[in-house]
Parts: structure tokens; sequence; C-alpha cells
């Protein structure tokens, strides 16, 4: 049996990614993460728009906390939540793997060239994280499983992900 998704964390980086964030509060999105076990959603929303905290709250039972930007709490924020969603930046690819947690990237494809994309395309074919457009989110979010995600080993997978990125970024 799949354990229960308790706290969900959700990061935009720095840019205004309003479409995930809006998706991620949406009510069907909610209801989803609610009849996974989800008591705890936490957004950091950057230079975006913040949510009805209480509305959430009332309506579906789950507690949210939000904030633009963190720099070191932010490290715990992931350690302690049993999913991250997140924009498909190479920041928060490397924050999900090396803390082993389950994990959803959203590619924003508002953002100039296919970088974000690449990278989340490359981490779902090595299966260490999910990764969908902000369309595909509630159906990634109804399949997501830890069951379905490889472990990142970082002494022995860090020399791919660098040489990838490398790839990535002269190309």
């Amino acid at each position: 049996m799949t354990p229960p998704i308790t706290t969900v964390y959700v990061t935009v980086g720095s840019t205004k990614f309003d479409s995930l964030i809006r998706q991620m509060t949406s009510d069907d999105v909610l209801k989803i993460l609610k009849k996974k076990g989800c008591k705890r959603l936490i957004l950091q929303v950057g230079k975006g728009n913040k949510v009805d905290e209480n509305a959430i709250a009332q309506q579906h039972g789950i507690q949210v906390e939000q904030y633009d930007f963190k720099i070191e709490p932010k490290r715990m924020d992931i350690i302690n939540s049993d999913l991250i969603v997140g924009h498909a930046g190479a920041g928060t690819c490397l924050d999900i793997l090396t803390a082993r947690k389950l994990g959803v990237l959203v590619i924003n494809d508002q953002l100039m060239n296919n970088h974000q994309q690449e990278l989340a395309l490359h981490m779902k074919k090595e299966g260490y994280l999910q990764c969908c457009t902000v369309e595909e989110l509630k159906a990634t979010l109804e399949s997501v499983s830890a069951d379905k995600q490889n472990i990142y080993e970082p002494g022995k997978n860090m020399n791919k992900f660098v040489e990838f990125m490398d790839n990535l970024l002269v190309n």
C-alpha cells in the first residue's frame, strides 16, 4: 500500500508561474490531494499571486502556508514534504533528487527556450521524477506514486546529471 501524501510542497522558483499555483489550488486538484491524504499544502509563489488560505482550509480541510521566497528554510520544506511539485528548473530537480522525494516537474512553457522541458523529460525518462504540463497536472497527480520512481543516488548519479546539464546548456 502506498503511504499517504500528507504534506505537499509546491515551488515556482524565482519567477512567476501563477498557472501552476492556480491549478494546484483548484477544486479538482485539492480533491485529489485530499484523497491521497494531504493535510498541508506549502506554496512558494515567487513573484506570483497568493491564494485565499482560509477558503481552502474551510472547503477542503487542507492547511495552506505560502510565501514568496526562502533561502535555507526552503530545504526543510522539501525534507518535511511527501510530494514536491515544482517548475522544472535545475535547482528544483536537484533539491528533489538529493532529498529522495516523490516529485512532479511542471514545465513552464511561458519561459524562453525549452531547457525546462528537456530537463523534465530527461528526469522522466530516467525514472527519477514525473513531468507534465499544467494542463496534464491533474492526471499526473492522480497517478503519482513512489512505486513508479527510481531512487536517485547522489554519488552514483551526479556525474550523469552534470553531464546532461552541460550538454543542455551548450546546445
